[in-house]
């Protein structure tokens, strides 16, 4: 449904206004390691606005962060219930350590 491209999705019973773009990314794997993760990220035509690291433990996804920062990108380790306006990518809730 979100592929196709429909303007409103049925959540439990509510109905929600889909703002967002959806696209599909093909060939991805979360058992990449870095390096890997590093060429498939380098392999994107348009460079992301933001980049969020969020699959791994806290210390892994705050290195691999810095890596992508330190390559030119804009990369964040979001805590836990933290908030992010996508449209800009200002934080809205700096979340929780756990």
């Amino acid at each position: 449904m979100l592929l196709d491209g429909v303007k409103k999705v049925t959540i439990f019973g509510d109905e929600i206004s889909v703002l967002a773009t959806i696209r599909n990314f093909t060939g991805l794997s979360a058992h990449a390691d870095k390096n890997g993760l590093l060429k498939w990220i380098n392999s994107f035509g348009k460079k992301p606005d933001k980049v969020f690291i969020v699959h791994s433990e806290e210390s892994i996804c705050d290195e691999f962060a810095g890596s992508l920062n330190a390559s030119g990108y804009s990369a964040v380790a979001p805590l836990c219930k933290s908030a992010y306006d996508l449209n800009n990518g200002e934080l809205i809730n700096a979340g929780i350590k756990i």
